[in-house]
Formats: C-alpha cells, sequence, structure tokens
C-alpha cells in the first residue's frame, strides 16, 4: 500500500513539472478572438442639395470590409432632425450600392435624411445628415445675345446677354466666343438682368458666338448662337450672302462648316 501511495506522490510531481515547464493548465481554457471591422460609412448619396422631383427614391454607396458579414441598414427621413422609418437589408458585405424607394413626398420643402449601417455583429457606421429640396423647376431660357455682328479685327466689342427664368430663379452665364475662348460660369443674376461682356477675334475668320444660361439648381438652357462675320476693314465682294446668311441660320451653319470665304 505504501508503494502504490508512493508511486502515485511521483506520478504527480511528474505532471506538475511537466505543467509548469509547457505553460499547460487544465483548469485553464484558450479563447480565440475574431477580430471584426464595422461596415463602411454610408456615402455617395442621391438625392442631395439640389432640386428634386417629389417621387423620390434615396440612394447611397455602403458595403463592409469583412466579407463574409451582411449589412443591414438604418434610414432615417424627415424635417430636420430626421427620425427613423425603415430597415433595408440585410446585404452581403459587396453590395455597394442600396435604393431605398422612399414614395412622393411634399413639394416646396426641405428634407433630411440619414443612413446607419450595422454589421451582423452589432458594429454600426452612421452616415452624415444630408438634405434635399423638392420642387417643380424649368431651366431658364436660351439667352439673348446682342452687339456687333462684323468686328474689326483685333479690336474689343461690347456684347449684351439677358435670360428670363420661368421660376424667376437667379441665372448665370457660360459664354464661348467661338475662337478657342471660353468664359466659365459667370455670376448669379436676377433673371431679366442684362449682362455684358467684351471680346477681341484676332483672326480674319467666321465664328459662331455661343451662350448657354443655368439657375441655382442646375438647370440648363439651351445654347443661344450669334453669327460673327469676317472683318469689315476689307470691301465685302459677298454682301448679298451674308444678308441672306443672317436671315438663314442653317446656311450660314453650311457655309461655316466648308469654310468658304464670304468677304
Amino acid at each position: 500500500m505504501k508503494r502504490l501511495l508512493t508511486i502515485g506522490v511521483i506520478l504527480l510531481f511528474i505532471g506538475m513539472t511537466i505543467s509548469s515547464s509547457t505553460g499547460f493548465n487544465l483548469e485553464k481554457q484558450s479563447t480565440i478572438c475574431i477580430s471584426n471591422n464595422p461596415p463602411y460609412v454610408p456615402s455617395n448619396p442621391y438625392p442631395i442639395g439640389g432640386i428634386t422631383a417629389p417621387n423620390v427614391t434615396l440612394s447611397w454607396d455602403g458595403g463592409d470590409p469583412d466579407p463574409d458579414d451582411n449589412v443591414t441598414y438604418s434610414v432615417y427621413f424627415g424635417i430636420n432632425p430626421p427620425s427613423f422609418i425603415a430597415t433595408v437589408g440585410p446585404y452581403p458585405a459587396n453590395k455597394t450600392r442600396i435604393h431605398y424607394y422612399l414614395g412622393t413626398v411634399g413639394i416646396y420643402k426641405t428634407y433630411y435624411w440619414q443612413i446607419v449601417a450595422w454589421d451582423n455583429h452589432g458594429a454600426s457606421s452612421p452616415s452624415p445628415i444630408w438634405s434635399f429640396t423638392v420642387a417643380y423647376n424649368s431651366p431658364p431660357d436660351a439667352p439673348t445675345i446682342k452687339g456687333e455682328t462684323r468686328p474689326e479685327v483685333g479690336v474689343s466689342y461690347l456684347y449684351e446677354f439677358v435670360t428670363e427664368d420661368p421660376d424667376g430663379d437667379n441665372v448665370s452665364y457660360y459664354i464661348d466666343w467661338g475662337d478657342g475662348e471660353e468664359t466659365g460660369w459667370i455670376g448669379y443674376f436676377e433673371s431679366g438682368e442684362e449682362i455684358t461682356a467684351s471680346h477681341m477675334w484676332n483672326e480674319k475668320e467666321n465664328y459662331i458666338l455661343r451662350c448657354k444660361a443655368k439657375d441655382i439648381w442646375d438647370y440648363e438652357s439651351e445654347w443661344s448662337e450669334f453669327y460673327i462675320w469676317r472683318s469689315k476693314n476689307q470691301q465685302s465682294q459677298n454682301i448679298w450672302l451674308q444678308r441672306l446668311c443672317e436671315k438663314l441660320p442653317l446656311l450660314y451653319r453650311l457655309v461655316h462648316i466648308l469654310g468658304w470665304q464670304i468677304e
């Protein structure tokens, strides 16, 4: 009996020695931690900022950096601050463009919205609060252009531009002088307010001066065209053709395309 007890003590001692040298402990349990990334912050919203029609679909970019995750989205919408209205999803992590049909909303109002992305581990990423305005809108009329039709080469001339916006919005103008020079967007100005801009042509060529307008919602008009003839410092040999082209714009364009010299 004493011999068996002695053997047991020796085995216990050996076991404790192995445990202390290897770090193995039967009473301890190992824990495996798996890291999780939150979903991408919702971005690239539509609509945002400018005017939109009253029938609205919200859309945004989403997704998750962890390929095995699923993502749901909480939709907040309304007059500032927006309130929770719906949950959409879940969607796989690689679905990046998300849509939510909002329906018809009241016009002549500004609405605010926000998206919060949630993965299946409870991590979340809120978007900024975005806004858009709902109203009916019409683009400005094509501008009217006034000025010298036969400018001399090397002389600066002043031209007048004006348009009306059906909604009374302020307008901006974009002028293409026809010789490779453009103004970019100029303004904003009141609807019906006449503006002026000067230009000088340096070649004895025919040009098409063009101008368009846009309102504060970025709705653009059609281009207006104004025909610039070669310098009047030479005596015209085909004045009758010039007069005819002034009355028939399509004929002028044909002359311009063919490169005919009508002076």
